[in-house]
């Protein structure tokens, strides 16, 4: 028996065996063999993993070397077809459902104030499991260097989802941390998030917020006028209000300042906020659609080509 062993579509291929039956002995002269039609498979048993689509004979007359007489073969064409339903609910769909989770842990939220945190670990920890899966996969597939099975395709794309997912995680990450150096919300995230700047924040004023440096260098007078509250005639004790009411008023200034940058550090700690949880959402959406298109396009090629039995 010889099969041609074709492993593309692996686990949804179909093999295509020849068995040879034939006398080494005798020549057609002296036994001549025949095959019934349609083909006895009466004594064919079911298998688990393989499903029998048909098997077709032909008789042939081949001469072997300076021989006159030709001997008879008979060629038995069997069309054999896996079962794929192990694979899909062993590797297929575990498969996904790592996936699915990793997305959704990668980009969601790690609390209620939306810190982003151990999202590198959860893509870390995904990629580990599906290359420990397609260490199980390699053992169970057959072996063979015609082309990769359709099966390690599917598991090696949805490994690139996990990674480019927890790239993607990275970069957000990234951008979010910005808001720390007091820059603001770029406008290529504010397009695609389709947020719009508040006014008032320092995003949309223009300016970053001032410095503690800068706080203390602008002053613009607190108190218009000292006079008001030197209502001493000693020369002494008013030079001495003057300096108490100036040090008040520095005070005060530095507490107005501090307030200020500490409110404006919180605008923009929202907008950062609000920018990078939509783009967490968008992205997360992005890669679900495509993990769901990549395994219904799996599924939907290896089912095309599965012939039903009858």
């Amino acid at each position: 028996m010889h099969c041609n062993y074709d492993i593309t579509l692996f686990p949804f291929d179909l093999q295509n065996c020849t068995m040879q039956v034939g006398s080494w002995m005798h020549t057609r002269d002296q036994m001549d063999i025949f095959f019934s039609t349609p083909t006895d498979i009466f004594s064919y048993k079911q298998n688990s993993q393989w499903d029998l689509i048909s098997m077709m004979a032909h008789k042939l007359k081949e001469f072997f070397g300076a021989a006159a007489v030709p001997w008879s073969i008979i060629d038995y064409n069997i069309v054999i077809q896996r079962r794929p339903s192990y694979y899909i609910l062993t590797f297929v769909l575990p498969s996904f459902i790592i996936t699915t989770i990793s997305i959704i842990g990668v980009f969601a939220p790690f609390n209620d104030a939306g810190d982003r945190e151990e999202k590198v670990t959860m893509g870390l920890t995904t990629l580990l499991t599906m290359t420990v899966m397609v260490t199980l996969i390699a053992d169970k597939m057959p072996k063979s260097s015609d082309g990769m099975p359709l099966l390690g395709i599917y598991i090696m794309l949805q490994i690139g989802i996990a990674a480019l997912s927890s790239l993607m995680a990275v970069i957000v990450m990234y951008q979010h941390c910005k808001w720390t150096y007091g820059e603001s919300v770029p406008q290529w995230i504010l397009t695609i998030t389709r947020l719009t700047q508040k006014k008032g924040s320092p995003s949309a004023e223009g300016p970053k917020y001032l410095t503690p440096f800068d706080r203390q260098c602008n002053r613009n007078g607190f108190i218009k006028d000292i006079k008001d509250v030197n209502s001493s005639d000693n020369p002494k004790e008013r030079e001495e209000q003057t300096a108490i009411v100036q040090d008040i008023q520095l005070m005060m200034r530095q507490i107005i300042e501090h307030l200020k940058g500490v409110k404006e550090e919180e605008i923009l700690r929202k907008e950062w906020q609000r920018a990078a949880q939509r783009l967490d959402l968008l992205l997360m959406l992005v890669f679900l659609v495509l993990n769901c298109i990549l395994t219904v396009g799996f599924l939907a090629i290896g089912y095309s080509n599965l012939i039903t039995k009858t």
